[in-house]
């Protein structure tokens, strides 16, 4: 009666292991590290799943540090401050993770902890101890850490610290959009920097002139009434990018200025490149004719119609 009965299953050690190897490459194929980014960054995502997972990996592959970063990044984003600072610890003893990344994971510690904090003193600690993250990473040499202080010392109402970051990176890239360099502008404006933000700045320009940015300092220039800086910088637009109005603008400027001789010498340099343009050529007499050049004005008119063969040619 009893013949058929089938003696149980026993499973043993080593084929257990096999099925959790098996069980975490089908995860590996299922989950690709694009979809385990993503996963974590989800916010609708199952954290749990997430962690168990991820833990799994880590455990699977303990000389990983990628493994370890991705997970504690989940734990950071579950707000589970106590297991990231476990695996941070871990992380600091791998000779592959540079400190650079070891700063970066601490500084993001900190400011979830800093997040989490619900007592006046905790978060008054906390709060220092970015301050001082910050600080360094401001006066680091590194372009990384100077992004991270630009983006997070203002959410603190560190406005210094960011503005340290972002003149460095003004100072040692050619690479900023023009939102950018006006976001740096105001800042300097915010933190009583404006002298140092404009010799920054028209460092920068000399490397790789932006039209809006010169109209961005003469605007400032020109609200203010220094008449003299709006020249220079129209001077070091027409320089640099060789726009006629350009040149007319700075002399304008130094004319009003008080600066006649600035303006008669800016206009001296480059008038004859125009003398075959209708246009502009008429446009600096008038401009002579204006502010009372009238020497300056009939020296140039000759000049012009010489060249457009509209009087004879001068005997020698």
């Amino acid at each position: 009666m009893y013949a058929n009965k089938k003696e149980p299953t026993v499973i043993t050690n080593t084929e257990l292991f096999g099925i959790f190897l098996l069980s975490l490459l089908l995860m590996v194929l299922i989950f690709p590290k694009q979809s385990i980014e993503k996963a974590i960054s989800d916010e609708k995502s199952n954290y749990d799943l997430t962690l168990i997972y991820l833990e799994s990996i880590a455990r699977a592959y303990p000389d990983n540090s990628e493994n370890w970063l991705r997970l504690l990044k989940a734990e950071l984003k579950m707000g589970k401050t106590k297991e990231a600072e476990q695996i941070l610890q871990k992380m600091a003893k791998m000779p592959t993770v540079k400190q650079i990344y070891l700063d970066i994971l601490s500084f993001e510690l900190i400011r979830t902890r800093y997040q989490k904090s619900t007592t006046k003193e905790e978060k008054k600690a906390l709060f220092q101890l970015l301050k001082e993250r910050l600080e360094k990473f401001a006066e680091s040499n590194d372009p990384t850490l100077w992004q991270i202080a630009i983006k997070e010392a203002p959410q603190l109402s560190l406005d210094s610290i960011a503005y340290e970051a972002f003149a460095k990176r003004v100072s040692h890239t050619t690479l900023c959009s023009n939102e950018e360099l006006k976001r740096f502008f105001y800042l300097g404006q915010k933190v009583h920097k404006e002298e140092k933000t404009l010799k920054i700045l028209q460092n920068y320009l000399a490397q790789t002139p932006q039209k809006e940015i010169y109209e961005l300092l003469k605007n400032h220039f020109l609200a203010h009434q220094a008449y003299n800086h709006a020249a220079e910088i129209e001077s070091d637009c027409y320089r640099n990018l060789h726009q006629p109005k350009c040149l007319l603008d700075a002399a304008t400027y130094f004319f009003i200025a008080k600066e006649d001789q600035k303006s008669i010498a800016l206009l001296h340099k480059y008038q004859d490149n125009y003398l075959d343009d209708a246009d502009i050529s008429q446009k600096i007499i008038k401009l002579y004719l204006a502010y009372q050049k009238l020497h300056e004005a009939h020296d140039y008119t000759l000049k012009v119609l010489h060249r457009q063969k509209l009087l004879p040619e001068r005997r020698k």
